[in-house]
């Protein structure tokens, strides 16, 4: 694409006609050259006259020797001008041609460029027989977000812009159609109805109205030439150049607005400042008056130097740093050649490239980035002196983390699954379906280090499948070994061990990393601990990870790319280079995974640790928790009873499902012996705990010793494990009838939304039942509506939420309405459907260990879940001393549980 401003030179005019057309009337260079010529043979060569009477001149000779045709093309452009044709409108497609047109400029750009609007405008023309002489071309509206776009609408397009000359001439240089515009007019567009992108014009004359005497317009004229002269090298030719230096020579030809519209034409051919500046460009566009341009023009002026003289200083300082920088660069060399010639060489960086090159040998090859990140830093590091703070940063990240993770160290898996069973078995009583889990894993384990042996002799090829790696994940109520469970893995393995807690982690970058433009920044906890661990296959433990938070981003998405086997390796955003996690043995912890997001529960293998039994407490305590109390307070020759061990559990803990209470409980028995010098005891009986630990701890309402009318018994399961619901219903009998279900019953007992709605549907199928007449459970529709009962939920201070208590509410409340107690030997569990339907519920594991614990015989659950009861049954044996009963609808449990 060509484009210019075509401002005459008064000699070089008289000289070189041929380089200049007067727009105003449409006249070819060819014809000008040819009328001057014509003109000095006839003997009248054109002298020095103003700009106009050379217009007035040619035109006249013009007019003598063109052909009609030229009359009829200048009569076309007045018809135009005067808003007696329509003209078709062009728009100034960015960045296909300059977003803005001024009068006397110009383009030429090959035809394929034109839009498919503007090829079929010709195309039309010329198959009517006459081909296209004008158009408008009009600025777009937001001309910089309309680049891939090529059908425009009116409304796209600004209201002010001009018309010119259309023609298609032929390039010899490149050997294509070329189509010329030339700007001619400045004119206001005004459009037809209808889509079509035609339009009638109103001539927008220039009113000269500048006063040139006054002080103010001879300032501002010379400041935009003294910003022309400073930034206008390269952006305006030179002609251009030069009529901004002969100001008055222009005034007086009467060119000064086609003088001023060459500073916004030039200034926006430039493509830094096309969307910066259009605005002003825009603005000296629509101004119709001299004077108004000339303000326009200052302003746009005034900014364009500040902006161009800020980029200046910016690309000076640019380059002094530059050179600076090179020059710090060629010193550091000379330096490090002098020396190394002196003996003075960096024995810490020597240090480094030793051992980086030992990382370059291994086999099979750490990842080509890996070495290349670690070069980098080392080539930043020489440019420094140990001084620097550069240098401590970069420092820190080769010794104290690139040099220091476990690349290459493992430690050899030594996996005897006898030996394994004696471990788990040796430090952990009871949880035998885990210790089942964990044996099965660690048969997969030992068959996987096998492999691993013929990949690293080449006898076998690694495969991405290889790669995948099981993720376990320990879930269950504090206290009751999960953590210390992953330490006897690690020993069972002979790997090393490492544990870490995400509890109340908010920000991703704990996990993945800060990066160093981070003040203080460090890589996140897995680098961290594989660094500690010092092996690249360790058993890593972390712990609580249903307690982290999303404030500062989401670290449960961060640790999903930890735990992701299908990635080359996890890339910590501090180290910037990727470490392979594939041998490491995840080990993850929760006490509920409810708030735990599916994409990351669907990575790991979920092992339940349901909580221990009243007689497994009692046997951790012996086999552990006392030799480990006694030995830490020094106390050989104490024993305790088995009475006094029973009587801890059940009267100063808060039967707990872990151990941890009943564990400190112990120990403070051991310190109040050495508080009163009674170490010398050999023996702590059951009548000495009320004066070694005080009054007991737990007061908990006691479950019904008898059948009780309204009293059932539930099962619940939560973060703390399992424990029993206390369900409480009294009768209240009305004289009249009540008209609504939710009239008739309200609660207490800190009970939450899901449990109001289990309350709603159990009071429903109470009155299902009452319809039936042939029930036979002694209850009628009339004595259902005239009752209103009250619920309570014990204890009270416990919150309480979900729906697997409706079946408990539904027996509560059929016996508080028909008047037959409730067998007190039975504990349920199970969520009801309107139909009486039994829906399986979760938790079973827990509650049944609660249930044991509090003595508990009979456990009412949905038929629904027998194969999962089964398993549970036989995963902990201590629970078949309790019997078990399936049922599938209510109207099962309340025959069961009601006494006649």
């Amino acid at each position: 694409m060509r484009t210019g401003k075509l401002l005459p030179e008064h000699m070089d005019y008289y000289q070189n006609p041929g380089n200049y057309f007067l727009n105003e009337y449409g006249i070819s260079p060819e014809q000008l050259k040819e009328i001057n010529i014509a003109a000095v043979k006839n003997g009248n060569p054109i002298k020095r006259m103003s700009w106009d009477e050379v217009v007035a001149f040619l035109t006249e000779r013009a007019l003598a020797i063109m052909p009609p045709e030229s009359v009829i093309g200048e009569m076309k452009l007045l018809l135009a001008l005067l808003g007696r044709v329509e003209v078709p409108v062009f728009a100034c497609r960015h960045p296909y041609r300059p977003n803005i047109y001024f009068s006397d400029t110009y383009i030429d750009e090959p035809i394929q460029v034109l839009s498919e609007y503007e090829k079929s405008v010709v195309l039309k023309a010329e198959q009517e027989g006459h081909p296209l002489e004008f158009v408008v071309l009009v600025p777009c509206k937001d001309n910089f977000n309309y680049d891939n776009k090529t059908d425009f609408k009116k409304e796209y397009l600004c209201d002010v812009g001009v018309i010119a000359g259309f023609q298609v001439i032929k390039d010899a240089e490149i050997g294509e159609d070329m189509v010329r515009m030339r700007a001619l007019e400045r004119v206001r567009v005004l459009w037809k109805d209808g889509p079509s992108l035609v339009a009638v014009l109103e001539h927008l004359p220039e009113i000269k109205d500048v006063d040139f005497s006054d002080p103010q317009v001879k300032e501002k004229l010379e400041t935009i030439a003294m910003i022309v002269k400073n930034h206008g090298e390269g952006l305006f030719p030179p002609r251009a150049l030069n009529l901004w230096k002969a100001i008055p020579a222009v005034i007086r030809e009467g060119k000064l607005g086609s003088l001023l519209d060459s500073f916004p034409f030039f200034v926006g051919l430039d493509s830094m400042w096309e969307a910066d500046l259009f605005p002003y460009r825009y603005a000296v566009l629509k101004a119709n008056s001299l004077s108004e341009r000339l303000e326009k023009t200052y302003e746009l002026a005034s900014l364009f130097d500040q902006r161009v003289t800020k980029l200046k200083e910016i690309s000076a300082k640019r380059v002094k740093n530059q050179a600076e920088e090179q020059n710090k660069i060629m010193l550091r060399v000379q330096r490090d050649q002098l020396n190394k010639q002196l003996g003075d060489e960096n024995e810490e960086i020597a240090g480094w490239e030793a051992r980086l090159k030992e990382l370059e040998g291994l086999t099979p090859p750490l990842p080509a980035i890996v070495i290349k990140e670690a070069r980098k830093q080392l080539e930043k590091i020489k440019r420094y002196k140990p001084d620097d703070s550069p240098y401590g940063k970069i420092a820190e990240w080769l010794e104290s983390n690139f040099f220091s993770l476990p690349w290459t160290t493992r430690t050899n898996d030594d996996i005897s699954l006898e030996r394994a069973r004696e471990i788990l078995d040796e430090d952990h009583f009871g949880l035998s379906h885990v210790k089942e889990r964990v044996l099965s894993y660690l048969a997969l384990v030992k068959e996987q280090e096998k492999f691993m042996e013929l990949v690293i002799s080449g006898k076998a090829e690694m495969r991405p499948e290889h790669k995948k790696r099981t993720v376990l994940c320990f879930v269950g109520p504090p206290g009751v070994a999960k953590t210390s469970l992953g330490r006897s893995i690690a020993r069972a393995m002979g790997r090393n061990f490492y544990a870490t807690s995400f509890g109340g982690v908010e920000d991703e970058h704990e996990i993945h990393g800060f990066a160093e433009t981070y003040l203080g920044s460090m890589p996140g906890q897995i680098i961290r601990g594989l660094i500690q661990a010092g092996s690249k296959n360790p058993v890593f433990m972390i712990d609580e990870i249903d307690k982290m938070k999303k404030v500062r981003g989401n670290p449960e998405s961060a640790f999903l790319a930890v735990l992701d086997s299908t990635l080359d390796g996890f890339t910590d955003k501090f180290m910037r280079v990727p470490f392979d996690l594939s041998e490491v043995l995840f080990i993850t912890t929760a006490n509920n995974l409810d708030g735990v997001m599916p994409a990351l529960l669907d990575r790991m293998e979920i092992i339940e640790f349901p909580g221990y039994t009243a007689g497994e407490k009692l046997e951790i305590a012996k086999r552990f928790l006392i030799p480990k109390a006694l030995e830490y307070h020094h106390l050989p020759e104490v024993s305790f009873s088995d009475e006094a061990l029973e009587d801890i559990r059940d009267e100063w803990t808060d039967k707990e499902a872990g151990v941890r209470t009943y564990e400190r409980q112990i120990s403070a028995v051991c310190r109040k012996l050495l508080v009163e010098n009674r170490h010398k005891v050999c023996l702590v009986r059951q009548d000495m705990l009320p004066k070694l630990l005080g009054p007991r701890s737990t007061f908990k309402r006691p479950r019904p010793t008898s059948p009780e009318i309204g009293v059932a018994t539930g099962l619940a399961a939560s973060d703390a494990g399992g424990s029993i619901l206390f369900v409480e219903v009294e009768r209240y009998v009305s004289s009249s009838k009540y008209a609504k279900l939710e009239d008739q019953i309200f609660a207490t007992g800190s009970i939450m939304d899901v449990m109001k709605e289990s309350m709603i549907v159990a009071l429903a199928r109470v009155r299902k039942v009452a319809e039936n007449d042939n029930n036979k459970f002694g209850v009628t529709l009339e004595d259902f509506e005239k009752s209103r009962f009250h619920v309570h939920f014990a204890p009270m201070a416990t919150k309480k939420e979900g729906p697997s208590a409706t079946i408990t509410i539904f027996v509560a409340l059929m016996s508080a309405l028909s008047g037959r107690a409730v067998d007190h030997k039975y504990a349920m569990t199970g969520e009801l459907t309107l139909r009486g339907k039994m829906l399986p519920v979760g938790g079973l594991a827990q509650k049944f260990s609660a249930a044991h614990r509090e003595g508990i015989r009979f456990i009412i659950y949905p038929s629904s879940l027998q194969e999962t009861v089964d398993y549970i049954k036989e995963a902990n044996p201590e629970l078949k001393e309790m019997d078990f009963v399936p049922i599938a609808t209510d109207e099962e449990a309340i025959s069961r549980v009601l006494i006649n």
